[in-house]
């Protein structure tokens, strides 16, 4: 094998162990209240609780529940929950979403995710930013809930979204790949002195 070849199988090796192949996401055993945005490979899950759209309530409360599961090729860095859209005129609108230590409801609280109300037509904080370092799948659900105090009391959920984050390649991954390049064409230079 002549030293251009070697070069090049040599770079090429680098370069594989450097940059690390494409992270995937995966959002399943969704329940029908839950929609994937976009294509597969998307890092955002959309629910929408059919029961507290614009839903009129006068008497007890309304609840509607869920959940899904989270995977990922690598770490997860973060679940962040935003587009809450909601109100509640004569009445209180919330929602909390939870997530679990394992890949089921029964292997304990991990954290909470999102916890907000509006009440007297205030709208639902929108985002809350959740950084975290998790592998493997998880289990999240949501409970939301509409309570009306006066018959004439409106609730509305339009739904939320969660969207999840993956570690990324460090720089010094990068770092190493320009280092070793650096140090090839040297010695190839030196070689055809």
């Amino acid at each position: 094998m002549n030293s251009p070849t070697r070069t090049l199988v040599v770079l090429a090796g680098l370069a594989a162990l450097a940059v690390p192949s494409q992270a995937v996401i995966t959002f399943s055993s969704f329940t029908s209240d839950f929609s994937l945005s976009g294509p597969p490979v998307t890092n955002q899950i959309n629910a929408t609780p059919p029961q507290l759209s614009n839903f009129p309530m006068g008497v007890g409360p309304v609840t509607d529940s869920g959940h899904f599961d989270v995977s990922s090729s690598t770490m997860l860095t973060a679940l962040d929950v935003n587009e809450v859209d909601g109100f509640a005129i004569g009445g209180t609108v919330s929602l909390t979403v939870t997530l679990y230590n394992g890949s089921t409801a029964g292997s304990g609280v991990l954290q909470t995710l999102y916890s907000g109300s509006g009440t007297g037509g205030s709208v639902v904080p929108f985002f809350q930013d959740n950084p975290l370092s998790l592998t493997g799948t998880h289990y999240v659900s949501y409970t939301a809930t509409f309570t009306g105090a006066t018959p004439a009391a409106i609730g509305y959920l339009g739904g939320f979204a969660v969207d999840a984050y993956e570690a990324v390649p460090e720089p010094a991954a990068y770092a190493t790949l320009g280092i070793g390049l650096i140090g090839l064409l040297a010695r190839r230079r030196r070689s055809t002195k």
